[in-house]
């Protein structure tokens, strides 16, 4: 018999975003600089409430938007990258799925990204 889980929906999301995120609830209270694990963990088991720095913080490290996590709407944050960035990505670029990335290709790659993500 599965029991029902009656924590606020910030709690709830608050545990998704850190188990989407491979995350443990001592490295998320890290990240946020607290001192006790525990204060980050009543968050998640919607015993306590975070303050809005706490939010922001957490909105930031889960990379989304302080909306999501107070009502659920919206999403992830979109990055916009400058063209340094991405020549950047594509310079460190050595390889795809085991083949030599050559000069042509890291051209088309920076066109699709620049498409994708840049200004």
């Amino acid at each position: 018999m599965k029991m029902s889980d009656d924590r606020p929906p910030l709690a709830k999301r608050l545990e998704s975003l850190r188990e989407q995120n491979g995350w443990t609830k001592t490295l998320v209270a890290n990240k946020l600089g607290l001192k006790n694990m525990a204060t980050y963990a009543n968050w998640e088991y919607g015993t306590r409430e975070p303050d809005l720095q706490a939010i922001k913080d957490l909105a930031s490290i889960y990379n989304v938007t302080v909306d999501f996590l107070v009502d659920g709407n919206s999403s992830t944050v979109e990055k916009k990258y400058t063209d340094t960035d991405l020549d950047n990505m594509i310079d460190n670029a050595m390889s795809f799925d085991g083949e030599p990335i050559n000069d042509h290709d890291r051209e088309v790659i920076r066109a699709y990204l620049k498409g994708k993500y840049g200004k």
